[in-house]
C-alpha cells in the first residue's frame, strides 16, 4: 500500500494563468502471491482528483483532454477515480527467463517510461509534466492486454493491445474498451541502479477528435540510495508524436530529487514543441508550432518523518519560456508560476525492517552497562531477483539515532522451502553505522537472513531473523 495527499495553493503567472487552491491524492493497493513457478499480482489504484472538479488545476502550457466538449488548455485534467484495476500472471520459463500476461481495465500498456505518478518525484513535485501527453499519457487505459518476456532481469520485451481513446469527461465511470491501438517496449537494466526503455505505439483517436497518432519514446532512469535515509534519483525522457494534421512534435524532460532525512530538493526541466491547435489558439494559428519551456526548482521539509506519516511542507517556482509571438496570449517576458503545498504520505515501508533490544548485564562486580540498539536491514534492490547480486545493508544506531561504529556482523542466509546450504556473506563497515554485504540468491522463492550482531560495550550479541521473497 502506498499513496499521498497534497493540499496545494497554485498561482500560474500571465494572462492565461489562474490562481487555485486544490488537493491531489493517490492510493495504490498491491498484492502478490507465489504459485509454485508462477506468481499472481493484483493492483488497484484510486485517485481523489475528481473531487476538485472535472476541469482540473491550472498549469501553463499543459494541454490534453476536454471539458464540456472543449479542449482544455493551460490546465492539467484530473485523473479518473479508478486509475488502475489489473491482474498479472508471471511464470518462470527457465532459470534465467520468465514471461507474464497482464490485463487491466483500466491499466497501463507497454508504451512510454514509468508514468510520472509512479516516479519518486511525484512525492515531491505535485505538478504533471507539460510533455505528459507526449511520453506517458496512456497510463490510464480502459482496456489493455500485455504479454512480456524477461531475460535474466536485464532485458524485457513487451507488447500491448489497448484502447486508444483517453478517458472521457465522466471521471467516475468505466469507459468502454475497444482494443484498437497497439504498442511495444524494449527495456534494458544494465545494473540495479539504471534502467532504459525504448517504445513505439499507434494510438487511435486519443482525444476523441477523430485524429490518430504514432508515438515514440525513450528514457533513462537512475536511482542511487545514499544511506539508510537518503537517496538521489533522476529521469531523462524524450517523446515524439506524429499526427497527420500537424506532423511531428517532440518533448524533452529532465528531473531529479535529492533527499536526505527530513529535507529534499527537486527540479524539473522541460522543452516541448506544441501546435496552435494544442494550445487552443485562434483557428488561423492552428498549424503554427511553438517552442515552449518550463524550468522548476523546489524544496520540501518533513515536519514529521519516519514515524508512520510523513507530513511535509514545500514549495516550487517555475519559469515558463515561450516565443514572443505568444505574448498576446501569455503576456510579455517569462511568466513565473509558484505553488505552496502540504504533503501527507506513509513513511517509507517495503524492504525495511527494524529490531530494538535493550541488553542489561553486569560487566563487573559492581558495574552495569545498559545499551539500546536499533538494527535496520535493507536490500538493494528492494525486491531481490534470482541470479542477480543483491546488497544487504545493515544500519546500526543507538536509541538516540546516533550511528554505532565498530560492530561485527555475521549473516546466515538460507532458503526455507528447500535445502540449498547456508551462505555466509561477509560484511564491510562503510562508515556512519552502515555495514554492507552482498550475495546472489540462486533461486526465486522464500529465503531467511539471520543476523548475529556484536557492538562495542555489549556482553551478548543481538540476533535478528528476516524473511525475504526473491523473485
Amino acid at each position: 500500500i502506498h499513496g499521498f495527499i497534497d493540499a496545494i495553493y497554485d498561482d500560474q503567472g500571465g494572462p492565461r494563468g489562474t490562481v487555485q487552491t486544490f488537493s491531489l491524492s493517490m492510493l495504490m493497493l498491491m498484492a502478490r502471491r507465489q504459485l509454485d513457478d508462477g506468481a499472481l499480482g493484483l493492483r488497484l489504484m484510486l485517485s481523489g482528483d475528481p473531487l476538485m472538479g472535472r476541469e482540473g488545476y491550472p498549469l501553463l502550457f499543459q494541454t490534453g483532454e476536454t471539458w464540456h466538449g472543449v479542449p482544455l488548455h493551460d490546465r492539467q485534467h484530473p485523473h479518473d477515480l479508478f486509475d488502475e484495476l489489473s491482474v498479472t500472471y508471471s511464470r518462470l520459463l527457465s532459470k534465467d527467463t520468465s514471461g507474464y500476461l497482464y490485463f487491466g481495465d483500466p491499466g497501463e500498456p507497454a508504451l512510454g517510461p514509468p508514468t510520472y505518478m509512479h516516479r519518486l518525484i511525484a512525492y515531491y513535485l505535485p505538478e504533471a509534466p507539460i510533455g505528459h501527453h507526449w511520453q506517458d499519457a496512456t497510463h490510464i487505459t480502459f482496456g489493455v492486454a500485455t504479454a512480456g518476456i524477461n531475460f535474466n532481469s536485464r532485458v524485457k520485451l513487451e507488447g500491448s493491445v489497448f484502447t486508444g481513446r483517453e478517458p472521457d469527461e465522466n471521471r467516475y465511470d468505466f469507459d468502454p474498451a475497444s482494443f484498437d491501438s497497439y504498442g511495444g517496449r524494449l527495456s534494458f537494466n544494465p545494473d540495479v541502479r539504471n534502467t532504459l526503455q525504448l517504445s513505439y505505439g499507434f494510438i487511435r483517436n486519443p482525444e476523441g477528435d477523430g485524429i490518430s497518432q504514432h508515438r515514440i519514446t525513450a528514457s533513462w532512469a537512475y536511482n542511487h540510495p545514499l544511506g539508510n535515509d537518503a537517496n538521489f534519483t533522476t529521469t531523462l525522457s524524450w517523446g515524439q508524436n506524429l499526427l497527420p494534421t500537424e506532423g511531428t512534435t517532440s518533448s524533452y524532460l529532465l528531473e531529479a530529487v535529492y533527499q536526505r532525512g527530513r529535507n529534499a530538493v527537486f527540479g524539473r526541466i522541460e522543452n516541448i514543441t506544441k501546435s496552435g491547435h494544442d494550445l487552443v489558439l485562434p483557428e488561423a494559428l492552428n498549424a503554427n508550432k511553438y517552442a515552449l519551456g518550463a524550468y522548476t526548482i523546489g524544496y520540501i521539509h518533513d515536519l514529521t518523518h519516519g514515524s508512520g506519516i510523513d507530513a511535509g511542507i514545500g514549495g516550487a517556482v517555475t519559469f515558463n519560456t515561450k516565443p514572443s509571438s505568444l505574448d498576446t496570449f501569455y503576456g510579455p517576458g517569462t511568466p513565473v508560476s509558484f505553488e505552496i503545498f502540504l504533503r501527507l504520505r506513509p513513511s517509507r515501508m517495503g524492504g525495511y525492517m527494524s529490531h530494538e533490544e535493550t541488553n542489561t548485564e553486569p560487566t563487573g562486580a559492581t558495574a552495569e552497562a545498559t545499551q539500546g540498539v536499533r538494527i535496520a536491514l535493507t536490500t538493494q534492490p528492494e525486491q531481490p531477483v534470482a541470479g542477480q547480486k543483491t546488497s544487504l545493508v545493515v544500519q546500526l544506531t543507538d536509541r538516540d539515532g546516533k550511528p554505532i561504529t565498530g560492530g561485527k556482523i555475521r549473516a546466515d542466509v538460507e532458503m526455507t522451502s528447500m535445502s540449498m546450504g547456508v551462505e555466509h556473506p561477509a560484511f564491510t563497515e562503510m562508515g556512519e553505522g552502515r555495514y554492507q554485504g552482498s550475495m546472489p540468491f540462486a533461486m526465486n522463492g522464500p529465503w531467511r537472513v539471520t543476523l548475529t550482531i556484536t557492538v562495542p560495550g555489549s556482553i551478548k550479541p543481538f540476533k535478528l531473523s528476516i524473511d525475504i521473497q526473491v523473485h
